[in-house]
């Protein structure tokens, strides 16, 4: 059931980022940019009070370290939850 899991959480994952570049491509040009900027507009009152390892914003990972892996641009809060989604939910349900 673990095996089936982690497949799952992996392939959604992927498919998430695969989706995500894919919509980074054919954004048009006046569509503002990334979802850190999107995030750092106008903080809820949730991200105010959470604390640095939070995933309710984008903050849990510095903005360097984002850029020098090339990741600046993705929603990595969206891809870790489309992977828990099918680590917890869809892999152990259709494993036979």
């Amino acid at each position: 059931m673990l095996r089936a899991g982690l497949t799952s959480g992996t392939i959604m994952a992927g498919g998430d980022l695969l989706c995500q570049t894919i919509q980074m491509q054919y954004q048009p040009a006046g569509v503002a940019g990334t979802a850190a900027e999107k995030v750092k507009k106008e903080p809820r009152k949730c991200e105010e009070r959470s604390a640095p390892a939070s995933t309710s914003g984008m903050h849990w990972m510095s903005a360097a370290v984002r850029e020098q892996l090339g990741l600046a641009d993705y929603d990595l809060v969206r891809t870790a939850r489309f992977f828990g989604v099918g680590l917890t939910l869809h892999g152990p349900f259709f494993n036979r």
